[in-house]
């Protein structure tokens, strides 16, 4: 037989094309901010300032003083001195007329003042007759004296006078805020948004500017100047908020800094004096003297006298006495017992038959030995930017949020998810929670499943957290637009507003 001819080899398969390029990814931007503060020659940092030591009269009497109009009457001046001061026609108001004299009948002092205006002064002799004058009818609303020798005291208020500096102490103290602005990224960018916050009051700066178009690596930097009163307590934050645009369509950058710094209250009580509980005092015995037989006799007889007769007791006609005397009382005093009466002194009653009994009622804290009277209820403020924040998931829509803070740092939003409309309230039902910084998720603090009732911790140590963040709360872990339920933003730095049990959607 002829040879098996060889298999015909398959058809030689076409080249496959090359893989497309994926799209190039759209220009990102990356922006820094910076806030600083010192003293106006920038040689001590604003958090190093220190208040001067209040006695003015170390060397003797004072020459040249400032005071602070604050607008106070006679009864609330603040100071050891014992000279006269005196209201009329209904003491100071918002603004007033100043004229002080000196010993030497010289005018040192002749101005008109708002509330919180400085006036600044010298030829201050041993005594100081200050008189205050309506702005409107020119009426005399106060008059007082200050001595310059003795007793003389920063912060110290004499009239509607406040001291803020004697001689070369002062309270008021010039400060710099320097606010820098660097583009650390690799696109060039231009800065949209520049806006200060402290305190509450926020100004927008972007037109302090210098240079709002920035290159890689080019920075720019502004000033901003204000007066410190350093002889209060007090407690400031400045921050800066930053966002820039990078070239075609990309998505904007953001970034923010702050600065704190104060001085620690003073003669605040701690909150462990609150009263101490009376329970203690109770049970008055007397009640069992007034029988006069002998003590020996009555334990025998209970067993005979069984409860058959107590009850022919209580019809007695006489149940109006006791309503006008227990109600007044228990209001008053609680914890005493109060001792049960029989009836009327008309029905005379066998000693027998007599009893007495008090009532009382304790409460304590849960594994605690303090009684629930002196349990001190605050509301703790966040003093510092945190390193880590712990929340419990109520569940529950934005209506129920409970915070001060400012609408323009806390927004919430509700959004139905099929039947749920906004986050579950059942307890143990789970949702999908994410936390990032609100700069677009570059920063992941929390993205897991959480129960209602449950607690969940926020933190990126050892960094602290940023000054902003985005919680959103989705029915799944898909976290796609049409599962989110919930999607809040708030101030998470503890400069504006932020208190323990804070409640945020």
């Amino acid at each position: 037989p002829p040879p098996t001819p060889p298999p015909t080899p398959p058809p030689t398969p076409p080249p496959t094309d090359p893989p497309t390029p994926p799209p190039t990814p759209p220009p990102e931007c990356e922006v820094e901010a910076t806030v600083t503060c010192t003293d106006e020659e920038g040689l001590v940092e604003c958090a190093e300032i220190t208040a001067p030591e209040p006695n003015c009269n170390e060397d003797g009497c004072v020459d040249t003083v400032s005071f602070k109009y604050v607008g106070t009457s006679c009864d609330e001046d603040n100071n050891s001195q014992s000279l006269n001061c005196a209201d009329f026609n209904g003491g100071p108001g918002l603004s007033a007329r100043i004229l002080c004299s000196n010993e030497n009948n010289l005018v040192v002092l002749r101005e008109t003042v708002a509330i919180g205006d400085v006036v600044s002064f010298g030829d201050a002799t041993e005594k100081l007759r200050c008189e205050l004058f309506d702005t409107g009818d020119a009426e005399k609303v106060q008059e007082f004296e200050i001595d310059m020798c003795e007793d003389l005291s920063l912060s110290s208020v004499y009239g509607s006078l406040e001291l803020e500096a004697c001689d070369d102490k002062n309270c008021l103290v010039d400060i710099t805020y320097v606010f820098t602005i660097e583009n650390v990224g690799t696109e060039d960018m231009d800065v949209t948004i520049a806006e200060r916050n402290r305190d509450g009051d926020i100004m927008d700066m972007l037109d302090m500017v210098p240079d709002t178009s920035l290159v890689p690596g080019q920075s720019t930097s502004f000033e901003e100047k204000d007066l410190l009163d350093v002889c209060v307590a007090f407690q400031t934050c400045t921050e800066l908020t930053v966002e820039a645009d990078p070239p075609l369509d990309g998505e904007p950058c953001l970034a923010d800094d702050e600065y704190c710094f104060g001085k620690d209250l003073v003669g605040t009580p701690p909150p462990t004096d609150p009263p101490t509980p009376p329970p203690t005092p109770p049970p008055t015995p007397p009640p069992t003297d007034p029988p006069t037989d002998p003590p020996t006799p009555p334990p025998t007889p209970p067993p005979t006298d069984p409860p058959t007769d107590p009850p022919t007791l209580p019809p007695n006609p006489s149940p109006t006495p006791p309503p006008t005397d227990p109600p007044t009382d228990p209001p008053t005093e609680p914890p005493t017992p109060i001792p049960f009466e029989t009836p009327s002194p008309t029905v005379p009653v066998p000693p027998s038959f007599q009893c007495d009994v008090s009532v009382e009622a304790d409460c304590t804290p849960s594994g605690q030995s303090v009684d629930c009277g002196s349990v001190v209820v605050t509301r703790t403020r966040c003093e510092d930017r945190p390193l880590a924040m712990v929340f419990r998931y109520n569940g529950g829509k934005c209506e129920q949020s409970d915070n001060i803070q400012n609408p323009d740092l806390f927004q919430c939003f509700d959004f139905q998810v099929g039947s749920q409309d906004g986050p579950p309230v059942e307890a143990g039902v789970e949702s999908f929670i994410t936390v990032t910084d609100i700069k677009g998720g570059s920063i992941i603090y929390h993205a897991d499943f959480v129960a209602v009732g449950g607690e969940y911790t926020v933190a990126d140590q050892p960094f602290e957290v940023e000054a902003n963040m985005n919680i959103s709360i989705y029915s799944s872990s898909q976290t796609l637009p049409e599962n989110m339920l919930q999607t809040l933003v708030f101030h998470s730095s503890c400069s504006q507003n932020l208190f323990l049990k804070d409640r945020f959607g």
